[in-house]
């Protein structure tokens, strides 16, 4: 009996709820396939490490080798070095039975003679350089790089490297690692990598600055939001698959509120299937408003640190009370001061800038909070009462 799965969140979703994105991912996967190397910048909750999972899922499927790396979880050159190592040998040798710690056990476990058979063809040179105990991590860091794309070149097949949460490449080595990987990434033929990130501030910096070292070596993309009407199939094929349904105007609602937010629509959707498989197994206006509050109350805690966040910038309340409001962030206030301030916004993923001069967030349940909260709204769903 397969396993039933509902609505989830906070992590990476199963390919059955993943959503199209009016057609990004197929783009995705194609460029990535014919050999283009693509940034992918969004604020975290967003769906991006689930559309880029999927995507490396697909150009598996599709014969491609895929690899990927979490550098949020890399905490210096040396285990980057030993990581990335591990990831492409394992194109050879499949997957380790269990993690090394260090060089040492590494190339101990490597030296195995059904292992090294395997190694043979594609020149694995670190093994005959004396103690690994004096290995730069640097070079053992360039040699992992320069062996994945031996081996796509052996085996003529297309290499996906999926490095996420990129923009922590500056706390790992900074100027000097961007140099090292871009000498190593601009000879290569047969991979291509997709340089994920959760700061696009940062990410922007990175790829679009002319002094980085990586300046327009992959393309700059943005991930798209879902619309309403892929949100509005997918909400009605998921009650479907359950024996359920769900009224049009409650979808509406929900989609209204969330403003499509991923995190946030699938944290009302959990609770709203619950209480609808309780209650007649429909999904009904009234129900969807409850499921609201529900998230509302359960998002209270995040929002009030993230508040806390914001109070800790200057102007940042301010500017934020006007962005509730609809009103101009610089009316009254010294351009230059504000301008820090948005920035400063803009750089913790609380709003992004939607056109010249015009600003929204990134979570619209995050601005309906404020105007609860702080600026005294009677209801969280008041401008919905219809």
């Amino acid at each position: 009996m397969a396993i039933q799965r509902g609505f989830p969140r906070g992590r990476i979703i199963p390919s059955d709820d993943v959503i199209e994105r009016h057609g990004f991912l197929k783009k995705l996967e194609d460029h990535l396939y014919y050999g283009d190397s693509i940034m992918l910048a969004s604020p975290r909750r967003t769906g991006k490490s689930s559309v880029a999972s999927e995507v490396m899922r697909r150009l598996s499927a599709r014969g491609c080798y895929t690899l990927d790396m979490d550098l949020l979880h890399i905490v210096n050159i040396e285990r980057f070095a030993l990581q990335a190592l591990e990831k492409v040998t394992q194109l050879r040798t499949g997957k380790l039975e269990s993690m090394t710690h260090s060089l040492h056990d590494f190339l101990r476990w490597i030296a195995k003679p059904d292992l090294s058979i395997k190694m043979q063809d594609v020149e694995f040179g670190l093994r005959f350089h004396g103690d690994p105990k004096e290995m730069d991590p640097w070079n053992v860091l360039q040699e992992a790089f320069e062996m994945a794309e031996r081996i796509a070149m052996k085996d003529d097949r297309r290499l996906v490297f999926l490095l996420d949460e990129f923009q922590e490449i500056d706390q790992l080595g900074g100027e000097r690692l961007l140099r090292l990987l871009r000498s190593v990434f601009q000879r290569q033929e047969n991979t291509t990598y997709l340089f994920s990130g959760s700061e696009p501030s940062m990410m922007k910096t990175i790829f679009a600055d002319h002094r980085q070292a990586f300046y327009r070596f992959a393309a700059i993309w943005s991930l798209p939001e879902i619309t309403p009407d892929e949100w509005q199939a997918y909400i009605a094929k998921k009650f479907t698959q359950f024996g359920m349904s769900a009224e049009d105007r409650a979808i509406e609602l929900l989609i209204r509120a969330t403003g499509g937010h991923p995190y946030c629509m699938m944290a009302t959707l959990s609770i709203a299937f619950f209480d609808a498989k309780d209650s007649a197994m429909v999904l009904t206006r009234p129900i969807a408003e409850e499921s609201l509050h529900q998230a509302f109350d359960q998002l209270d805690a995040v929002y009030e640190n993230l508040w806390r966040r914001v109070s800790e910038i200057s102007l940042g309340e301010e500017v934020l009370a006007a962005l509730v409001e609809g009103n101009p962030p610089y009316r009254g206030n010294n351009p230059t001061a504000v301008q820090r301030a948005i920035d400063s916004l803009i750089k913790t993923s609380i709003i992004i800038r939607a056109s010249r001069g015009r600003y929204r967030f990134v979570e619209p349940m995050f601005q309906r909070w404020i105007k609860y909260k702080i600026g005294g709204q009677l209801d969280l769903l008041d401008e919905f009462w219809i």
